[in-house]
């Protein structure tokens, strides 16, 4: 009782006749005194201000509760005092924390930093999405809160374990389960979610999401086949079928060019969310290493002929994270310099054994960065043998024509 915050006395005919709960009301009496606050919060039951008075005139001065009012309002009227409406940080707390998280103190600056970002900005790589602006009512900015804090969180886990378009699906899935809330939220802001990890749009890949997926992917089909009929668009030629976003789950690509497919995949659509966490070298050497081939080999060998239409996978220079970790190399960006001279005096290539280094240099780099089985030897011979140094070349002399 010492410990006790509040006490609840009911009184009643039955406690003014027995002598314990008299004497247990007597000490949370002097427990108020000591305090010099509220404790003792009294239920009349089946009794009135005068039977109260003749009891204790100072009970019957105590704003009380009568039981003939019902148990509900009882009740709404104890937690209206023994819990009242706190601050949004205190709620947003309790909240998190019946999901299972364990918080910081809300004196933490942790707090202040998981309210001051909304996750707007698109054009960061962390799994960026608008939760919306506080509300006025605590309880309502508490809701909103604990939304930014599952993103919060969601995000230290996307960079530390650098989760992304390259990621399987099982294991990606795998993660965004262990982070209680985080699926409702992720399925509610599905545009950043598909965008940030377009392998859930392939079919069958979407786990929890999919439904919803498949969903708004017949939407848009049933949207692009109205307009293409309403444009007076022969229905049998190769006319955009769906969203750029769904060509991954559409037999046919929604008939859009790999190129475009594959630049979707890497960085998203034109002014929409940036997924892109490596650099465009580094998926393409995914897509020919071991690591890739949890994709349906459709859709890889779609988005390898897309990186050699695209045509944007060449390097000059080395960034500073490989710098650090290979050291600097003289040779580094040798093969950009000779395939540019090729195109600009519209004379043969040959691999000059300088740009063979390039080349191995930056491979092992992708291999470093991505973890990736697959030796630097056969990464080479794969490169090589898939002609991107070739269609870079054409590509290249095409447009200077």
């Amino acid at each position: 009782m010492a410990n006790s915050k509040y006490g609840i006395v009911v009184l009643s005919n039955n406690f003014f006749a027995k002598k314990w709960p008299n004497w247990e009301l007597d000490g949370l009496i002097q427990l108020e005194n000591y305090k010099g606050s509220k404790i003792i919060l009294p239920i009349w039951l089946n009794i009135d201000y005068v039977d109260v008075v003749k009891y204790s005139p100072l009970l019957a001065d105590k704003v009380a509760i009568k039981s003939s009012l019902g148990i509900d309002y009882a009740v709404r009227k104890i937690i209206e005092i023994v819990k009242p409406e706190g601050t949004s940080i205190q709620y947003a707390k309790e909240l998190l924390t019946s999901l299972g998280y364990e918080m910081p103190s809300v004196s933490d600056e942790w707090w202040l930093d998981v309210i001051d970002y909304d996750g707007s900005d698109s054009n960061i790589v962390d799994w960026a999405f608008c939760i919306g602006e506080l509300p006025e009512k605590p309880q309502d900015r508490g809701k909103i809160i604990v939304k930014k804090a599952i993103q919060w969180i969601w995000q230290d886990t996307v960079h530390i374990k650098k989760l992304c378009q390259i990621t399987p699906p099982d294991q990606l899935l795998f993660e965004i389960s262990k982070i209680n809330g985080l699926s409702d939220l992720l399925l509610k802001k599905l545009d950043s979610t598909i965008a940030y990890a377009p392998q859930l749009i392939i079919n069958g890949f979407g786990g929890p999401f999919e439904a919803e997926i498949e969903a708004r992917y017949k939407e848009s089909l049933d949207i692009y086949a109205k307009r293409n009929l309403n444009q007076g668009k022969n229905p049998k030629k190769q006319v955009e079928s769906c969203d750029e976003c769904f060509a991954l789950r559409d037999p046919n690509f929604g008939f859009y060019s790999p190129a475009r497919v594959t630049c979707n995949f890497v960085q998203g659509e034109l002014m929409g969310y940036s997924p892109k966490m490596y650099e465009h070298f580094d998926y393409l050497i995914w897509l020919i290493s071991d690591s890739s081939y949890w994709l349906p080999e459709k859709i890889r060998r779609f988005m390898i002929q897309g990186f050699k239409d695209w045509n944007v996978w060449m390097w000059h220079s080395l960034d500073k994270e490989y710098i650090e970790e290979f050291g600097e190399d003289t040779k580094i960006g040798t093969l950009f310099s000779q395939v540019y001279d090729a195109v600009e005096k519209d004379g043969e290539f040959n691999l000059s054994s300088d740009s063979l280094h390039d080349l191995e240099t930056r491979i092992k780099c992708s291999k470093w960065v991505l973890g990736l089985n697959n030796s630097v030897d056969v990464l080479m011979d794969r490169f090589l043998n898939e002609n991107y140094i070739e269609c870079f070349l054409d590509n290249m002399r095409q447009r200077r024509k």
